[in-house]
């Protein structure tokens, strides 16, 4: 008999364990645990408010060059040339269909130096004047990271896109340079405009949807917030009379007029990235 009631008051005590466990599991941990995930996947999966506002992790990748020949001198926006309230340059869309299908970067550069007059194919550059890795071993900003000709291609920032221009111009002794401009403001961009110098500029594919962060790991262990809708097109006009509106040459959608608003929110979640040719 009293093996029978030490059996039971085991049996009770290993139950009365495991409803404590489960008890604490269902009111305790799994809220704590469903919360902790749900804020994990809302910051790998970021959406930005419509501010000027930075992805922060972004913010130590811009790597602003500091070299002269590089970095060009900025343009004041001086109160005769905020006076000119519209104007569009004849920049010609290039697509960067079906060769390129995430060349998007690099069909930007082919548009504005065919529009400066040097008549290149984006393929060409693309083979000649673009580092490419296929790994996750080096940074957006000096290489284009995959490949263009692929769907699953990752892409490039400014500084990568620069080099490339500058490789170009070089190969044919043009005295024109690229500059990563990336930092400028909006204004700052459309003063560019105003003196006949197209801009290329990072933004999204499409200007409704608000940039999304993904965490990936790069080869050395760090994590990097990838804008997973990245796009890039070339600025090449603005109209500042209500509606305010700007106009791209885009890889994707051809010659088309944007929100200002709404493409200003969108540069500015990029990082504010922007490349030029003069």
């Amino acid at each position: 008999m009293n093996k029978i009631l030490k059996k039971f008051i085991i049996f009770l005590s290993l139950l009365v364990i495991a409803s404590g466990t489960y008890f604490a599991y269902i009111h305790f941990y799994k809220p704590w645990s469903d919360s902790k995930r749900a804020s994990l996947e809302a910051d790998s999966n970021k959406v930005l408010d419509d501010e000027l506002y930075i992805e922060p992790d972004n913010i130590k990748d811009l790597q602003l060059s500091t070299d002269a020949e590089n970095v060009a001198p900025s343009i004041a926006a001086t109160s005769a040339a905020a006076n000119v309230k519209s104007k569009q340059l004849p920049v010609e869309y290039i697509s960067q269909l079906p060769e390129l299908p995430t060349g998007c970067e690099i069909t930007s550069l082919a548009e504005v130096l065919n529009y400066l007059g040097y008549e290149v194919d984006k393929e060409y550059l693309a083979e000649n004047d673009l580092k490419m890795i296929d790994d996750l071993s080096g940074s957006f900003n000096s290489y284009f990271i995959g490949s263009p000709w692929s769907e699953s291609g990752w892409g490039c920032f400014a500084p990568a896109i620069t080099n490339a221009g500058n490789k170009y111009l070089t190969s044919i002794k043009s005295s024109k340079k690229a500059y990563n401009i990336s930092g400028s403001t909006l204004s700052q961009l459309l003063a560019e405009i105003r003196n006949g110098n197209p801009v290329i500029v990072w933004v999204t594919t499409r200007l409704d949807e608000r940039t999304i962060f993904d965490n990936i790991e790069m080869d050395n262990g760090t994590i990097f917030k990838w804008p997973e809708n990245e796009h890039c097109v070339v600025l090449i006009g603005y109209d500042l009379n209500s509606p305010q509106t700007v106009t791209v040459a885009d890889p994707l959608a051809g010659v088309v007029e944007r929100t200002y608003s709404q493409f200003n929110s969108r540069y500015n979640e990029l990082g504010k990235r922007a490349v030029v040719i003069k």
